[in-house]
């Protein structure tokens, strides 16, 4: 839509105001599933502005369609940040976006576990408890040793 179209411009503004509110608006009225919305706001989770990633990973939790693994994938890094705040906000839109069973973010989640952070490690096992198959035995032993 010529709405989206013109939000998706915001977020490529020098001016972190206009990205915030291109951000903040894009989850208010981009359409679940929109590629084009969810490719400008993955775009914009390695700004310099951390209110623009965090409003970033909000619009993908509303935006991008259950199961979208490049979102998923790209968000993976923000579970290790720093910023509290962000974290919780990708733990939740990754229960929002990512399905059971995809290898590739089970994979980057169990790299965390080695996190020397306690809080980053318990992030990874809630993540890993929303991707993990129902059968997926292997990964078991880890999720014990790292509760124990």
């Amino acid at each position: 839509s010529k709405a989206t179209a013109a939000l998706v411009s915001m977020l490529e503004h020098r001016d972190e105001w206009s990205r915030r509110a291109g951000a903040e608006a894009l989850a208010k009225v981009a359409a679940t599933g929109d590629e084009i919305a969810v490719a400008a706001l993955l775009s914009r989770l390695r700004d310099d502005d951390h209110e623009v990633v965090l409003l970033s990973i909000k619009a993908l939790a509303k935006v991008a369609a259950k199961g979208n693994a490049q979102a998923t994938l790209a968000m993976l890094p923000c579970l290790a940040d720093d910023n509290k705040e962000l974290r919780e906000a990708t733990l939740e839109a990754f229960e929002h976006i990512s399905t059971r069973g995809d290898a590739r973010v089970s994979a980057v989640l169990r790299g965390y576990l080695a996190d020397r952070r306690g809080v980053i490690k318990i992030l990874a096992l809630k993540a890993l408890g929303m991707v993990l198959s129902h059968d997926d035995q292997e990964v078991l032993p880890l999720l014990y040793a790292e509760l124990s």
